[in-house]
């Protein structure tokens, strides 16, 4: 029997990220930081950290070896199920706003044994997501960072509840065995789609089949909240809503898809004196769900992929 092969037998090239890229890589960082430092605007602001960002993220990406890389990507799912855990125990909640508690108190908070709670605020340390200290007494204790503090926001909660008990729970079952039948290739039916064949469901798009399911459907409807939550000084910013001319039928503007009018209601609080009616539509499970806007705003049942647009002349 011939023995292993020279190339098998070889010890693996030791990890040694080149020296040049690296000294390329934080001075761009420098740099950018500089220029954060010197921007005159929020949006050089922005930009410089966009440029902090790119290149922090490729200078930890060639700082960690591949097989380390692999294990993030592969163990990455557990630390979303840990969040969706976090979030039906309701632990950033229990965290006091200011200060720290113990892992004793808060399994109290949280109903919850504390050798579990454990292993899950563990991951959340891991992650630079919660902090932890020690208590003069020698106990562990937790405290908040901004990104615990988002999830304490019930836009922020329902957005994640929905990516993971909708689209990721369908997209994990659907993964391979939808390709498989149908081909690797972009899927161009919305009735016979991962969603639908995940479900079981096909001949019916994501809204017939979140309809039949009224949690569900109330989960998404809280998710699309998340828009109006970020950024939405920005988007109303964007262009000048006060100098649109109503059509014919005075109608000035019009929100397609636009949920509960987070967005709606912003535009007219910041142009009161528009000329013009505005219309909110959506589908009339959306509508039906409730929403945000004054009573001035006309709400118009829309289902944009079975129906013609039935406002003509407006933006």
């Amino acid at each position: 029997m011939s023995g292993p092969s020279s190339a098998n037998s070889q010890e693996p090239s030791p990890f040694e990220p080149p020296l040049p890229l690296l000294s390329c890589l934080s001075t761009a960082i420098q740099t950018s930081i500089q220029e954060y430092e010197s921007a005159k605007s929020l949006a050089e602001k922005a930009s410089a950290l966009q440029k902090i960002q790119a290149a922090s993220n490729k200078l930890s990406r060639t700082t960690t070896p591949v097989p380390m890389q692999l294990m993030l990507i592969n163990f990455g799912p557990n630390l979303h199920v840990t969040i969706r855990i976090a979030l039906e125990m309701g632990l950033f909640e229990a965290l006091p706003q200011q200060g720290n508690i113990t892992i004793q108190e808060l399994a109290s908070e949280t109903n919850s044994d504390e050798e579990f709670l454990l292993r899950i605020t563990r991951v959340f340390v891991a992650f630079d997501m919660l902090l932890s200290s020690e208590s003069p007494n020698g106990q562990q204790t937790l405290s908040h960072t901004p990104f615990t503090r988002l999830l304490c926001m019930p836009a922020a909660k329902a957005s994640t509840k929905h990516l993971f008990d909708n689209m990721l729970l369908a997209q994990t079952k659907s993964a391979g065995r939808y390709y498989q039948k149908h081909g690797f290739k972009s899927p161009d039916d919305s009735k016979d789609s991962p969603f639908s064949f995940s479900h079981g469901m096909e001949g019916m798009n994501i809204f017939d089949i979140l309809e039949t399911m009224p949690d569900r459907m109330a989960l998404f409807n809280s998710a699309m909240m998340i828009t109006a939550t970020f950024g939405l000084d920005q988007v109303v910013s964007l262009y000048p809503f006060d100098e649109l001319a109503p059509n014919s039928d005075g109608i000035a503007l019009v929100d397609v898809g636009g949920g509960k009018g987070h967005i709606i209601n912003e535009i007219s609080k910041r142009y009161p004196d528009m000329k013009g009616k505005i219309v909110l539509e959506d589908m009339k499970v959306v509508l039906d769900g409730g929403t945000v806007v004054s009573k001035e705003v006309v709400l118009q049942n829309y289902d944009f992929f079975k129906e013609e647009q039935p406002i003509k002349g407006t933006l």
